[in-house]
């Protein structure tokens, strides 16, 4: 029997080895719960008062927003431009735009529109659909077209505002 006893002496022993460190598991996370818990506690008090400066902040903001575009400028609009792109072949593109004008020209602006529509459309024949896919493509044309309108007009051309760009 002494030789069965040992084994079972053993077993129990490792019963309680493992009891012992599931015991010390729980304490070590119960221990870390609680250091983590008031860390945050006092963390979050001194972040309630860095509040402060930031309220401050959005006062200041409410004074008078800036306007992107100020007085004595005009928008007009450009007839939709339907051509055809340099490739894959059969592929079109409608563009629908608006030039924002300093108030110069007054009754050249609409001499002005008809040149800009035509260079847009010279420019949209040599672009292939490769070129203006995605939001970085897209974001391309928009600064060649409005760096074409500038030359064009001399810097009267503020912006070109795309509103619609449809490639089929």
């Amino acid at each position: 029997m002494a030789k069965g006893e040992a084994p079972a002496e053993e077993a129990g022993g490792a019963t309680e080895k493992a009891s012992g460190g599931l015991l010390g598991f729980i304490i070590a996370m119960l221990v870390a719960t609680v250091i983590s818990a008031v860390g945050g506690g006092v963390f979050g008090m001194y972040g309630m008062k860095s509040g402060a400066p930031a309220e401050k902040k959005q006062e200041k903001g409410k004074e008078e927003p800036k306007q992107p575009f100020t007085e004595g400028l005009n928008l007009k609009a450009l007839s939709p431009i339907i051509t055809n792109l340099a490739g894959p072949r059969g592929t079109w593109v409608r563009l629908e735009a608006a030039i924002v004008v300093t108030s110069e020209g007054g009754k050249e602006d609409g001499v002005l529109a008809g040149k800009i529509s035509e260079d847009i459309v010279a420019y949209l024949r040599t672009v292939p659909m490769a070129q203006i896919e995605g939001a970085n493509g897209f974001q391309n044309l928009r600064e060649d077209l409005n760096e074409r309108a500038r030359v064009r007009s001399n810097g009267r051309v503020r912006e070109v505002v795309i509103q619609s760009l449809v490639v089929e």
